[in-house]
């Protein structure tokens, strides 16, 4: 059913679910207004004040924009521009930047010797540096390149017009966290886990226009220069993925990596590495539970760890490198318990060191480790992320 602006109807369908072997729609009423922990599809388009168009979903070749509201992966003012709607309504907002993308920060504006830069560099050349963060190309001089790492709609008032397409209710969704190593290829893994059924709309561009997306997504082609620090030559655009664009539900819903089961509050990466607070590199999903189930989630952390490794995943050495479960609630307990006993049994006489524990003292990492491989990683080549890809992972890039 097409849905013009505004318009609501009765009832609408908003997820579909296997029950009893059968496939069943599942309705609210388009009256149930979009709130906090919700996941939404919408369709939008962004404008400046004076008028022109940075950003749309409306396009041919895009799709919905799909998020949960306040789990970060939005700018604030967007978040609030689509809490209140029924599915099916529209609302234009104004945001300040200070609920947008903030003031531009002279801080971030940087200059490095032109003589360890790639050669070639233009002005408005778009770069990521190794740890993540993209910047501009704003000064190309004799001696040195200016880059700015502000966003490029900082300072910006931008105007929203947003219409709620669909709504996945916070009550069937989950989180579960889990500690296999390095966390950036456990995320990755997890990213690409499906929902059971054919939806709606296609996977996120990993690349992409500004939007509202909190970090800027950038595409990465012939046309855009990548730039590392420490300086390496231009990489070659990335391959096509061989994985299908297949239209499937967000099994997950969304990733973050962070650090868990500490004794220090508000750890730093350097910190955690250090040893000395006691924390695990962990992985945390949230996940339609009418989609995929937690046996599912713990089929996917089995497959990227070695059980039987005790501080250490591959290369990887350090307590922050243990492998764990770590449960939130008491049934998410009993069926990790009865894994691991499975696990034991189907494996004699070789020990299991995964630990499983109740989760405590999560913090969430720094920007730049989250969906670090999809963004380019280390070498600045975006992973595939797309829902029920099997390229091998690069573990770091």
């Amino acid at each position: 059913m097409q849905l013009s602006a505004g318009r609501v109807i009765a009832r609408r369908l908003v997820a579909v679910r296997p029950s009893n072997g059968r496939l069943v729609a599942v309705r609210v009423s388009a009256q149930q207004a979009a709130k906090a922990g919700d996941f939404v599809s919408v369709h939008y388009t962004g404008t400046l004040d004076d008028g022109s168009v940075f950003d749309t979903s409306r396009k041919e070749g895009r799709t919905p924009l799909e998020f949960q509201i306040g789990g970060g992966l939005v700018i604030k003012g967007f978040d609030t521009a689509v809490t209140g709607l029924a599915v099916g309504q529209s609302n234009k907002v104004r945001v300040a930047p200070e609920d947008a993308y903030g003031q531009v920060n002279a801080e971030y504006i940087i200059n490095i010797p032109k003589a360890k830069a790639p050669e070639g560099l233009k002005v408005n050349d778009r770069v990521m540096l190794s740890n993540g963060l993209p910047a501009r190309v704003t000064v190309v001089g004799e001696s040195e390149v200016t880059l700015d790492l502000n966003h490029e709609l900082a300072g910006k008032h931008l105007t929203f017009d947003v219409q709620l397409l669909t709504l996945t209710a916070q009550d069937s969704l989950q989180k579960a966290t889990f500690g296999a190593g390095c966390f950036w290829g456990p995320e990755l893994a997890f990213q690409r886990v499906p929902g059971r059924v054919s939806w709606a709309s296609s996977p996120l561009e990993v690349g992409g226009s500004p939007g509202p997306h909190l970090s800027a997504k950038m595409g990465y082609c012939s046309a855009v220069c990548v730039l590392t620090i420490p300086f390496l030559p231009p990489l070659p655009p990335c391959p096509p993925s061989s994985c299908p664009r297949r239209d499937l539900h967000r099994g997950v819903i969304s990733t973050e990596v962070g650090y868990s089961q500490g004794k220090v509050e508000e750890p730093s990466y350097e910190q955690v590495c250090s040893g000395s607070t006691g924390h695990a590199e962990v992985v945390q999903v949230t996940y339609d539970s009418q989609q995929v189930t937690y046996r599912e989630l713990l089929d996917v952390f089995w497959g990227k760890h070695d059980p039987t490794s005790l501080n250490k995943q591959g290369a990887d050495v350090g307590t922050q490198y243990r492998a764990g479960i770590y449960t939130h609630s008491d049934e998410q307990a009993e069926q990790a318990a009865k894994y691991l006993e499975e696990k034991r049994a189907a494996m004699p006489g070789v020990k299991i060191v995964t630990e499983l524990e109740p989760i405590k003292s999560y913090y969430k990492a720094e920007p730049y480790h989250q969906q670090y491989l999809s963004r380019g990683g280390r070498f600045s080549q975006p992973q595939d992320a797309s829902k029920g890809c099997n390229d091998p992972i690069r573990c770091y890039g």
